[in-house]
């Protein structure tokens, strides 16, 4: 994955005790957003407030799994171990949703070992910043092939807001369109924004932030 996760989706469950303290610390100490008319029961937080709440609060959990061996880990980890591993995989990650689910019948465990339930809801493709000046307009003739840009002299926008499925399925509709040979170039550069989002980016379908000119 190229594209740069800015909001993750995390669930924890009032009914686990680490979950619990963790929500309670983060009530407490961190500056939380509620999204106005937002009838679920989540929440915003800033990822440096998260981090700095793991490393204070729960600074011994953190020690405690660095000395586990890897063989042990899948019986002992718990949400801390895992949101901690994100903040260390996504670097620029800004906010998590905290979704908080009052269910007391929940379970982790997938296929012998332990699942920690998150998604990317929102990320960043900064495709000028990515890539250099010839293979750029390679990748923004084919946006414009497949209309996702249309540039004008009174309403030029230098990116565009659009969902990873809608993003895909409209470079494959501009592609067909065109009843271009799969051999061709601009086969190539839809492949290569493929690899540039990433399998999770696909699967988690986040809103994709694309910056498509300099």
């Amino acid at each position: 994955m190229i594209a740069d996760p800015l909001v993750l989706e995390i669930y924890l469950y009032k009914s686990n005790y680490k979950d619990r303290l963790l929500i309670a610390e983060l009530r407490e100490k961190a500056q939380i957003i509620h999204l106005p008319d937002d009838g679920s029961n989540s929440f915003f937080v800033k990822a440096d407030e998260v981090d700095e709440i793991l490393n204070t609060k729960f600074l011994k959990d953190l020690r405690d799994f660095d000395s586990t061996p890897l063989d042990h880990i899948a019986s002992s980890v718990t949400s801390i171990y895992f949101i901690d591993m994100m903040l260390s995989k996504y670097h620029t990650l800004k906010y998590f949703k905290v979704s908080i689910s009052d269910s007391t019948i929940y379970s982790r465990a997938m296929e012998d070992m332990v699942n920690f339930g998150s998604k990317i809801i929102h990320a960043k493709l900064d495709l000028p910043a990515i890539l250099d000046q010839r293979d750029f307009e390679k990748i923004q003739s084919v946006f414009k092939l497949a209309g996702l840009i249309n540039k004008s002299l009174f309403n030029h926008i230098p990116y565009i807001e659009i969902q990873t499925d809608d993003l895909l399925r409209a470079l494959d509709y501009g592609l067909h369109k065109r009843d271009l040979d799969e051999e061709s170039e601009e086969f190539s550069i839809v492949d290569s924004v493929r690899n540039m989002l990433g399998e999770r980016l696909i699967k988690d379908n986040a809103n994709l932030l694309v910056v498509v000119d300099q």
